[in-house]
């Protein structure tokens, strides 16, 4: 079986499961977090004295960021001086939209505007570099 077809597959069984939607939206929360680190040039060491947090705490956070309140969101969003809707949405400054209503027509994807287009060279050593381009 080709690996886009496991892939659609996949995604057709869990589409509708809210569990599956959460965890995708989260994992875009932690890419668009990653991406206003990234574009202030904010250490998770800067960033969690912003929150008031140790550094563990946002390593944890962008690593798996599941069972996320919010309030949690919300406090990033506010260290980021970011709107809250913005960062939710993934749409922070130095990304760019790019749906895949293939793999994942729940949510959509969101990419950093470099040439490669790659979240691993963006989020390399944050815990959430997945080459993507593999996926595709």
């Amino acid at each position: 079986m080709r690996r886009s077809t496991l892939l659609e597959n996949l995604n057709q069984q869990f589409e509708d499961d809210p569990e599956y939607v959460v965890e995708g939206i989260l994992l875009h929360v932690a890419e668009a977090i990653c991406a206003e680190m990234e574009r202030q040039k904010l250490s998770r060491s800067e960033l969690a004295k912003r929150m008031g947090v140790r550094r563990q705490y946002i390593t944890q956070f962008l690593n798996t960021p599941t069972n996320t309140t919010l309030l949690t969101i919300a406090r990033f969003a506010k260290a980021l001086n970011v709107d809250f809707a913005t960062l939710l949405s993934g749409a922070v400054e130095g990304t760019q939209r790019v749906p895949s209503a293939r793999t994942m027509p729940a949510l959509e994807w969101w990419l950093p505007a470099t040439p490669q287009g790659l979240a691993s060279e963006r989020t390399a050593g944050s815990g959430a570099d997945q080459n993507l381009s593999k996926a595709a």
